[in-house]
């Protein structure tokens, strides 16, 4: 890993650095944090986090105290996924998370998270298309007001999987949807994921820029 990321450095990134550590789960979740460590570890001397827009992106641990851990490895942003606004659609939506680990203590690492990293330095992430968008944008104001960023994907149905037949949002849903998203954004002060450049990037990018 390390002899990987000296052969990418050898050339300055502009204009924009974007790093995000992100992984699957295991379902002993605070030994997935110990793998990001070990991985951290082994780039830290060779990247400052705190220079760079850098996001840690995983299942919430146990134990809180591995939250302070990354915020003194230098990230600028910690991101724990909802998928979904409140209990009864998120047990229903992501019943993994649900039993591994359950949606209020999914609340309560994020607003520990804001108590660690400051305001608008929490983000969350939600598949659109997964329930109403009045209920989503709703939580998204809730969620802001504690000073948690959301982000966003599409949902888009996978052969094989139990929603394989459900129809993905419509291009002006979510053109109006992102608009909403922006002008929370604009309120409180937050920033899109990345950038409009980054391969990592949405149309909230677009959308910010020129709203």
């Amino acid at each position: 890993m390390s002899k990987s990321l000296e052969s990418l450095l050898q050339d300055e990134i502009k204009p924009h650095f974007h790093l995000a550590i992100m992984s699957g789960n295991l379902l002993d979740l605070d030994f997935n944090w110990e793998i990001a460590f070990d991985l951290i570890e082994a780039i830290k001397d060779k990247i400052d986090f705190s220079k760079i827009d850098s996001y840690f992106n995983l299942m919430p641990p146990f134990d809180f105290e591995k939250i302070k851990k990354v915020y003194h490895y230098g990230f600028k942003y910690i991101c724990f996924n909802l998928e979904c606004f409140g209990e009864q659609t998120f047990k229903k939506v992501c019943p993994g998370k649900h039993r591994i680990y359950g949606y209020k203590r999914m609340i309560e690492a994020l607003k520990y998270s804001i108590s660690i990293f400051g305001k608008g330095q929490v983000r969350t992430n939600f598949v659109l298309g997964q329930e109403p968008i009045n209920g989503l944008i709703k939580g998204i104001l809730e969620l802001a007001e504690m000073g948690i960023v959301s982000d966003y994907t599409i949902f888009f149905p996978r052969p094989g999987s139990l929603w394989a037949n459900k129809e993905p949002p419509p291009p002006d849903e979510v053109l109006n949807f992102t608009k909403n998203l922006v002008e929370v954004y604009k309120k409180y002060d937050f920033k899109p994921f990345c950038c409009s450049l980054s391969s990592r990037s949405s149309i909230a990018n677009e959308v910010y820029e020129y709203l």
